[in-house]
């Protein structure tokens, strides 16, 4: 069996077996269009003067240690890198609770998703994940690993263990998503020409995206259960390169009918605190018991 198909069925029972394990948090999943967010942003500019962006990169370090400190320091295994230990510093998802909302958006879309964190942070205090300002760069650590295990000495790169090298990054990169949107109560996605692609079946309800992680966040937000887990839920519920090459690319089915629609009205009204929270999965209960109405004719 080659390398990769190892690493393919590893991977596989691995996903399986940390579905099975995670205690799933996430309870609502939202949409917003970038039209609506810019409206929210004028709205309070209009009343409490400009909004001025937070910083979120405070404190992020950007610098890759070198790869010997992920070594597993077992006797010879001096070449073998701790997975685990390089994805918990390159890809850390904290600590559960953490954060409140979790932002799924195009990396073009940075501008918007920091102005709607922003609001949540401030006017809302509600702890916001960007993965931008979180995470390290997965080209960058790409990039790295492949200068150092996989150039021939022609100087160029050998195809196969470039293959396996991005694989592993994409399989942790992957693995984080899945932790950070699990331990986040609720995911808001950003809609725009730049997340759906496809202008023409941007308003259908089956849409399409370009965007291969987007695609995967989209897939996670939807396939991951959806509890109301903790005391206050609980009570709530009783209340850059250039080639001559084509460019490859993939358009994925993105079905966000389930996913509430927010106005910025809608924000505007939010409480502050958990208590905003609150506010939005009361909307959204009202917005399934709509779908389910409309789809089923059930009425609770």
């Amino acid at each position: 069996m080659s390398n990769c198909l190892l690493f393919i069925c590893i991977y596989g029972n691995f996903l399986l077996s940390l579905h099975a394990k995670m205690s799933a948090r996430m309870y609502a999943r939202f949409k917003i269009t970038a039209e609506e967010i810019l409206k929210l942003v004028h709205a309070i500019e209009m009343g409490e003067g400009k909004m001025t962006p937070i910083n979120f990169d405070i404190g992020k370090t950007k610098v890759y240690k070198s790869l010997n400190f992920f070594t597993t320091g077992v006797a010879n295994e001096a070449e073998v890198i701790d997975g685990t230990k390089l994805q918990n510093y390159v890809f850390p998802t904290g600590i559960d609770g953490q954060y409140h909302v979790f932002i799924s958006h195009s990396h073009d879309d940075k501008d918007i998703a920091i102005m709607l964190a922003t609001f949540l942070q401030e006017k809302c205090h509600l702890k916001v994940f960007l993965d931008s300002y979180v995470w390290k760069s997965a080209d960058g650590l790409l990039r790295k690993i492949d200068d150092e295990y996989c150039k021939q000495k022609d100087g160029k790169y050998n195809y196969y263990r470039r293959n396996f090298s991005t694989a592993h990054i994409h399989a942790m990169l992957s693995m984080a998503i899945m932790d950070i949107i699990n331990k986040t109560e609720c995911c808001i996605f950003i809609e725009s020409n730049h997340s759906i692609k496809l202008s023409k079946l941007k308003n259908a309800s089956n849409a399409k995206t370009l965007s291969p992680w987007i695609y995967e966040e989209y897939a996670m937000m939807r396939a991951l259960p959806r509890h109301r887990t903790g005391e206050r839920l609980k009570q709530f519920a009783k209340a850059d390169g250039v080639t001559e090459s084509r460019e490859f690319k993939a358009a994925y089915d993105v079905k966000l009918a389930s996913f509430m629609p927010l106005q910025s009205s809608d924000l505007v009204l939010l409480r502050e605190g958990e208590k905003a929270l609150e506010d939005l999965y009361a909307q959204y209960d009202k917005y399934e018991e709509h779908l389910l109405v409309k789809e089923y004719g059930i009425q609770d």
